[in-house]
């Protein structure tokens, strides 16, 4: 549920047999559940799980790195990178503790860039802010 979720999100089709391996490693074996519920109790969410996500979500958002050095840009600005990865995620409904923090995080990664920080870090700073939210606890029950 959710890879398919991530995958939906992102507006991207099964277009590898990754999956298959990659949600085994999130404790989730396609039609093969441990039980009517799809998951152990409690095995739903704990280090190796969590690892298996995490691999998940950089799976799904691979495609989507972004980098000064291939043209992208991004603002320097942490609410509209914060703003825009939640967008590139299919707008999810992320609670505003989730938000405020994935915007510290930004701000704090931004303060100092300047110069040629200040075309190189924002990228950066957007695929951390992306895979945080992908693995946030807000994505992880949808």
């Amino acid at each position: 549920v959710y890879t398919a979720g991530l995958l939906r999100g992102l507006r991207r089709g099964i277009d590898t047999g990754a999956w298959t391996w990659l949600s085994s490693m999130t404790g989730q074996r396609l039609f093969h559940p441990p039980n009517v519920a799809g998951w152990e109790d409690d095995r739903w969410l704990d280090t190796a799980s969590f690892r298996g996500r995490w691999a998940v979500a950089n799976q799904a958002l691979s495609t989507y790195t972004a980098s000064e050095k291939k043209g992208h840009t991004v603002p320097n600005d942490p609410e509209a990178i914060v703003a825009g990865e939640i967008e590139l995620l299919g707008s999810p409904t992320v609670r505003p503790a989730t938000q405020a923090a994935l915007t510290r995080f930004a701000r704090a990664s931004l303060k100092n860039a300047t110069g040629w920080k200040a075309r190189t870090y924002p990228p950066l700073v957007a695929n951390a802010v992306r895979q945080l939210l992908a693995v946030s606890p807000d994505l992880m029950t949808c």
